[in-house]
């Protein structure tokens, strides 16, 4: 155990993915989260998401409209404005036309009347690739299938931890998984 002792993982990251387990937040396994998510390149756990749209919005959201959604949110640019539109669908802001009401009407993805209708899922190692580059998070909160969380862990022993964060953040944000960032995590 000494051996281990400050060291990120077992010190520092297990222990958070673990707090968050015993909080209700369900633990992703890295293998599972890859498979939810499609691959590397994706940005969401399909299809979590995709049902909790057909439950949350009974008679609106059909698995057609969807899929479609999801390439909404999908396509959001990856700046500022991305990132308050995709807020903004949290929020329950967006809509979609009803062809039953002939109306537009808002598409609930995260429940916050009753939280328990709610999916909490916490993975670590996320990596993502864009194709050209590939950067990795230490653990990401989701809920519903949408990632709302980074944490960038350290070890306890390193002097310049928080900055060394920090620097990875920037950089993640000007790299490939910057575009994740700014689009999920709030």
């Amino acid at each position: 155990m000494a051996a281990h002792l400050g060291t990120e993982i077992p010190t520092v990251q297990k222990p958070i993915t673990k707090y968050a387990g015993e909080v209700g937040w369900d633990i992703v396994t890295r293998d599972d989260a890859l498979l939810f998510r499609k691959g590397e390149n994706g940005t969401l756990f399909y299809r979590v998401l995709e049902e909790k749209l057909i439950e949350l919005n009974p008679g609106l959201v059909t698995s057609e409209s969807a899929v479609e959604i999801i390439r909404d949110i999908e396509a959001v640019r990856n700046n500022i404005e991305g990132n308050a539109e995709i807020l903004s669908w949290l929020r329950g802001e967006q809509s979609i036309f009803d062809q039953n009401e002939k109306r537009r009407r808002n598409v609930t993805i995260v429940d916050f009347s009753n939280v328990s209708k709610n999916i909490f899922q916490v993975t670590d190692e996320w990596q993502y690739t864009n194709g050209r580059e590939t950067n990795r998070v230490d653990i990401m909160f989701l809920i519903n299938g949408v990632p709302v969380a980074v944490v960038e862990t350290k070890s306890a022993m390193k002097a310049n931890a928080i900055e060394e964060a920090l620097t990875q953040i920037r950089k993640g944000v000007k790299s490939s998984l910057g575009s994740l960032r700014r689009r999920f995590c709030f």
